[in-house]
């Protein structure tokens, strides 16, 4: 049972939203409750016996402004993924939302099949960028200086590279280690030591390595069908 919390100041968003999930999901999904601004989202949050896997959340909504709220979400609830669904494409709101350690953004112009999508993939430890996404991140990647933004990093090995590569891609930590045949727990070691050795502090941090590098460009190389710890 993946349950979700949502909150937009719009109330037929929220009820198209929960519609989709009644009718597309083949998950297990509970909408615990939904709100229209971040103090709401908090004291729904609050009055929960359970835990909350995932917060679905606009950006511009009344009262609390959003970095405020995804602040409070962090030091609160730090095991809950938060997804940003918003009209916003500037790059300014994607790099701040990527600041405060959101772990999907989708614009209110995508699939509801896309939201599922996003909220299992979050659930399951995972992030969800599109390439729409990403591509704003990579053009704001390629307007600054390499020579005086790259950070001095110990030499990825070769599975980290592998692994950086399809992170960088969107894929989550399910996917990667199914391509790679290699365990969950151990595709979440080698992000740490990426994040580590990158000096990177969110996605945004790793996406940027990735593209200073050329990680996004090279394929992944074919793995032994036998899964490891490796």
């Amino acid at each position: 049972m993946i349950r979700i919390a949502m909150a937009d100041d719009h109330q037929m968003v929220l009820e198209g939203f929960e519609r989709i999930l009644q009718e597309e999901s083949t998950t297990s999904i509970q909408v615990v409750g939904t709100a229209n601004s971040g103090e709401g989202l908090l004291k729904l949050l609050e009055e929960q016996a359970q835990p909350v896997d995932v917060v679905v959340l606009d950006i511009s909504m009344p009262g609390m402004a959003a970095g405020e709220t995804l602040k409070a979400l962090h030091q609160l609830y730090p095991a809950t993924g938060v997804l940003v669904i918003t009209m916003h494409d500037g790059v300014e709101y994607i790099h701040m939302m990527l600041s405060h350690g959101v772990k999907g953004y989708l614009l209110k112009n995508r699939s509801g099949k896309e939201m599922l999508t996003a909220i299992e993939v979050i659930a399951d430890g995972g992030e969800h960028f599109p390439a729409e996404i990403r591509e704003i991140i990579f053009k704001s990647v390629r307007s600054t200086d390499p020579l005086q933004n790259t950070p001095t990093i110990t030499p990825l090995t070769p599975r980290e590279e592998e692994v950086l590569r399809l992170l960088v891609k969107g894929h989550a930590a399910k996917s990667v280690a199914d391509q790679l045949f290699i365990t969950i727990r151990t595709v979440e070691t080698h992000k740490a030591n990426l994040m580590k050795k990158t000096q990177s502090h969110n996605v945004q941090d790793l996406v940027r390595y990735a593209m200073l590098n050329g990680y996004h460009e090279v394929p992944v190389p074919s793995a032994s069908k036998t899964k490891t710890g490796a």
